[in-house]
């Protein structure tokens, strides 16, 4: 809706593909545990999994089940979605990130108009890179939207500049 307003995005470890291919199984776990919820006063035979969180003090030790469901939706909704963008973007992921695989960058990429989207690998082992401004992702960040704003700047400097037509005219 806003796209005209838009002038650039960053992405950080968005999930396409899961280190853990068991997440994939979130819908078929939430159909199970929806069936046994109708059959009986139990949330389900298993609505959470275990997590082994990077920061234990504000990150799940469980995660349920229904939310990765719903984050499976919501991939897909954003998906079909990702070739009407057609802003410049910047794609960042860690190189040994234990959440997210190596391949969901190119993958994302692929969707995205590639000619105006920039991917950057940063050198890390976790999948909280902005929290941590890993590789320095915070600067990374800055220096895009910077170029962003100029570039849109500039465009809509060359919009309002009539074009010089006297050189033609000789």
């Amino acid at each position: 809706r806003f796209g005209h307003k838009i002038s650039g995005y960053v992405a950080v470890s968005v999930p396409v593909k899961f280190m853990q291919t068991s997440i994939m199984l979130a819908p078929l776990l939430h159909g199970g545990n929806q069936w046994v919820k109708w059959m009986a006063p139990l949330e389900g035979l298993k609505p959470y999994v275990d997590n082994i969180p990077e920061h234990p003090a504000i990150n799940y030790r469980s995660i349920p089940v229904k939310s990765l469901y719903e984050l499976r939706l919501l991939m897909e909704e954003a998906e079909s979605a990702l070739q009407s963008i057609d802003v410049p973007g910047l794609i960042i992921y860690a190189d040994a990130d234990p959440i997210v695989s190596r391949d969901s960058a190119e993958l994302l990429r692929e969707k995205l108009a590639a000619d105006k989207t920039r991917l950057i690998t940063v050198p890390a082992d976790r999948h909280g890179i902005l929290m941590e401004n890993l590789g320095g992702t915070w600067a990374i960040i800055n220096e895009f939207f910077v170029k962003c704003r100029q570039d849109a700047q500039r465009n809509a400097t060359a919009l309002k500049t009539p074009p010089d037509h006297s050189a033609a005219e000789d």
